[in-house]
């Protein structure tokens, strides 16, 4: 008697090793939504840590689109889900922070939501095509100067991370919201199209959507908000370097989110399941191609750097008067 309990506890380990799962969790496919397209930087970022935990878990986390309003349709839908785990939500700066910031109107709260994790960071960089006469940040703010309601920007809607980011710049640069025109599109990629077309002038975007362009050498990055340079872009000079500290607050994200009123032992499945994903070098190598910077956080963290941000959009809100009642 004493052998088989020793051999069936060997086999309970055995079977454990690589497994983060509680017992009884999870039972089925879980459900991770994502708040815009197939295709696009929040899409690929889902399907790659989908990718990496696989092995992680005893069910597959199935990747969901549900794109719309700028993520709000996504969002809204997880926060009203059954918070047992099984409906899961690739969060982002935008849908996340952004919008029930600038917003109130949206149909859920900052935090209405169980902060799993931060899985990722996405800088945003500006660009110009490769051919433009602006060289420097500083050349395209004197061109804003000098022209005003002339130059336009690409945005993927209003009140979306392009538009506030534009509308950053333009507030570093002391001038009002209408010295240059923001042209919304239906998501980053058809921003990015219009500028390579020549439509408009410059695009603050996220690094991921930008970074193929920038190697080929068809855009001309001008700053990029992180505090230090990127390795693999180590001739675009940050924002401060630029001039303009003030943008380096402007940064995407990805998170794995749930709904509000997640059981401590589910949480705690899936925060040991994103730390020991942030150490895969498969995920950590589709990542940094995605132009993301890997910033795996505990829900602690994570809730604290989403309540700060979201505090941060507000207070930009109130100083330009932007917010919806």
């Amino acid at each position: 008697m004493r052998f088989k309990a020793i051999f069936l506890s060997t086999l309970v380990f055995i079977f454990s090793i690589g497994t983060v799962h509680a017992a009884g969790f999870p039972t089925k496919p879980i459900n991770l939504i994502v708040p815009f397209g197939a295709g696009s930087t929040t899409d690929l970022a889902a399907r790659s840590l989908a990718n990496a935990v696989k092995d992680m878990l005893p069910e597959p986390i199935v990747v969901v689109n549900r794109p719309g309003a700028s993520g709000i349709v996504a969002a809204a839908s997880v926060a009203n889900s059954q918070p047992d785990g099984y409906t899961m939500l690739m969060s982002r700066v935008s849908c996340n922070g952004a919008v029930p910031a600038l917003n109130k109107k949206t149909p859920y709260k900052v935090d209405d939501f169980t902060f799993v994790g931060i899985t990722e960071l996405n800088p945003f960089v500006i660009c110009v095509l490769a051919d433009s006469p602006y060289k420097t940040l500083d050349d395209l703010i004197k061109a804003i100067k000098e022209n005003p309601g002339k130059l336009s920007f690409g945005t993927s809607g209003a009140l979306s991370m392009l538009d506030i980011v534009g509308m950053m710049l333009l507030d570093a640069a002391g001038l009002p919201q209408q010295a240059a025109v923001s042209v919304p599109y239906k998501g980053d990629g058809d921003a990015k199209t219009a500028l390579l077309g020549g439509h408009i002038q410059f695009i603050p975007n996220n690094l991921s959507p930008m970074a193929d362009v920038m190697k080929a050498g068809t855009v001309r990055a001008l700053a990029v908000t992180t505090k230090e340079r990127l390795e693999n872009f180590p001739d675009v000079p940050t924002v401060a370097e630029a001039g303009y500290p003030a943008l380096s607050g402007a940064v995407g994200w990805s998170g794995f989110f749930g709904p509000k009123g997640m059981d401590a032992e589910t949480v705690k499945v899936y925060a040991e399941m994103l730390q020991k994903m942030k150490n895969d070098p498969e995920w950590l190598k589709a990542t940094k191609l995605l132009g993301a910077i890997p910033n795996v956080l505990t829900p602690e963290e994570s809730k604290a750097f989403v309540m700060k941000q979201y505090a941060d959009f507000e207070a930009l809100g109130k100083k330009l008067n932007i917010i919806v009642q």
